[in-house]
């Protein structure tokens, strides 16, 4: 049952957030039922369903394949995954749920089994990463409108979101900072935030990397970016539909510029060379830009 129907385990990105931040506080002191009572004590329920809602959503992030906390020999509840400093940001969290979504890779993807709870929210990001006219400067915004037309035209075969899926898959998308949000429920594809959060890890035992190998690492961590084994495969059934495959040495648009809005905010630094064979380009709407190399500045503003 997919976790971006809005009725269904793991949907709730508010108590994801709230779940994840009373844990934090209390890590591996409180039982199911003191968590409970502390977040949802039963005068707060307006309706039948708010109980369930808030357990299933419990439970959710206690699965194998994305798991985010869990009751540990003391049945307490524990963090699997623990932010740094007192207080976690939603940055913060998206991050550590990224980690936890990508850690185990969804078997037989993009086909698998109905009751596979988080290939919906996969492919889906990994198509809107795919495509160039949803980057700025675009050809039109992603919003629930379009979403039928996207998948109508690239993903035959792929059941598109319905419509309580929808608002859900988009909402992830932004708060999994892969998605920006504008007026009217409008979004565009901006990857900026997701890349940003793992440039710490990629960078952690080199300053300058080539940028093959950055890209090697990136969709290792992100594999619905450029490379990653969700992308291909989603790649795949859209070249089957006359979707033009970028050439091995160009970076989607989608990718190129988050790297380019890295560079202009001074987190990461570009290096050019036209005559290094494993170069590659980033690709805009008017012009592309060689890159050989991309070093890592750290947290300066």
């Amino acid at each position: 049952m997919s976790m971006i129907n809005n009725a269904h385990a793991g949907s709730k990105i508010n108590l994801l957030c709230l779940i994840y931040r009373v844990i934090h506080r209390n890590n591996a002191k409180l039982s199911v039922e003191q968590l409970k009572d502390l977040c949802a004590p039963e005068n707060l329920f307006t309706r039948k369903d708010h109980e369930k809602r808030f357990r299933q959503n419990l439970e959710f992030w206690m699965g194998s394949k994305h798991q985010l906390w869990k009751v540990n020999e003391k049945q307490k509840l524990e963090l699997i995954y623990k932010s740094k400093g007192p207080t976690p940001t939603p940055a913060d969290i998206a991050h550590i749920t990224n980690i936890s979504l990508f850690k185990t890779l969804v078997k037989d993807f993009p086909h698998a089994e109905k009751n596979n709870e988080t290939e919906s929210l996969l492919c889906g990001l990994s198509l809107f990463c795919a495509l160039n006219n949803l980057v700025f400067p675009l050809d039109k915004y992603l919003s629930q409108v379009v979403i039928n037309d996207i998948y109508a035209r690239w993903l035959t075969g792929i059941d598109s979101p319905n419509d309580s899926e929808k608002p859900t898959l988009l909402e992830y998308g932004e708060f999994l900072g892969f998605l920006i949000k504008h007026e009217d429920d409008k979004y565009t594809v901006d990857p900026t935030q997701v890349v940003l959060s793992f440039l710490p890890e990629i960078f952690k035992d080199h300053k300058l990397l080539p940028i093959n190998h950055f890209l090697s690492l990136l969709c290792e961590r992100i594999p619905v970016l450029d490379g990653g084994v969700y992308r291909e495969e989603v790649e795949l059934i859209m070249t089957k539909e006359g979707w033009e495959q970028l050439g091995h040495r160009k970076i989607s648009r989608s990718l190129s510029h988050a790297v380019h809005r890295l560079s202009m905010m001074k987190k990461i630094k570009i290096t050019s060379s036209s005559d290094d064979e494993e170069s590659m380009e980033l690709t805009f709407f008017d012009k592309n830009i060689i890159i050989s190399h991309i070093e890592f500045l750290g947290s300066k503003s």
